[in-house]
């Protein structure tokens, strides 16, 4: 549920952060799986090409109350789905079976050269604007 408080202590490679204020970029970066609901944050976190958790616990609350879906869920979303946190517990231990679905919806969502390092030939782009 919305509100629901997790006890993260006996786990000591999770660190809670719900109530921090961090660059979302930078953590990113320090990450060796995403677990995330319905933000859009895992299309920046398939560059990565790491491990991706879906936590869907209140999935149709959510469509109905919150915002319809700009894609199809399930095809844009390449990785486990989990709707109790038992789930997720259990899931979070499992191997990563969705190397090829992550290559597929980064595809889609980036361009080939969009999926590489960027930042030289935007500079370039930049320079070149007259």
């Amino acid at each position: 549920h919305k509100n629901e408080e997790v006890d993260f202590s006996m786990y000591s490679n999770i660190t809670d952060i719900t109530k921090k204020s961090m660059d979302i970029q930078e953590i990113l970066m320090d990450t060796d799986i995403l677990i995330s609901d319905y933000s859009s944050t895992y299309i920046d976190y398939l560059l990565l090409d790491r491990p991706l958790i879906f936590y869907n616990f209140d999935y149709e609350d959510y469509l109905q109350n919150d915002r319809e879906m700009y894609y199809d869920y399930d095809e844009v979303t390449p990785g486990y789905k989990a709707a109790t946190f038992d789930e997720l517990d259990s899931i979070a231990k499992d191997e990563d079976h969705f190397v090829e679905e992550r290559q597929r919806v980064r595809d889609l969502f980036y361009c080939k050269d969009g999926q590489q390092m960027v930042g030289e030939k935007l500079l370039e782009f930049l320079k070149n604007i007259k």
